[in-house]
């Protein structure tokens, strides 16, 4: 008889920067929040990283991306200037 390994369900946690990767962001203190609560990412947490490099013009098609990955929740970062020009689509 083979023993049956449970799974905790596994969420996919969206990000989306209006930054580069390469910018210091404010995913660390996310990240420690999480893991102070039991997420941990590759465990029970995967994350889907999208950043437009500055060009904000990128926003609306990169969230469609996380939206059509069917993510968890979607956590944008970037500024009142992302959120002046996705707001006017």
């Amino acid at each position: 008889m083979s023993a049956v390994r449970t799974q905790e369900p596994r969420h996919v946690i969206g990000y989306l920067s209006g930054f580069s990767a390469a910018s210091p962001n404010p995913f660390a203190a996310f990240s420690k929040g999480l893991k102070e609560t039991g997420f941990v990412k590759g465990r029970n947490i995967n994350i889907e990283f999208r950043f437009a490099d500055g060009r904000y013009d990128r926003l609306p098609s990169l969230a469609a991306e996380l939206v059509a990955r069917k993510v968890s929740v979607i956590l944008a970062e970037g500024g009142w200037i992302a959120r002046h020009l996705s707001c006017r689509r």
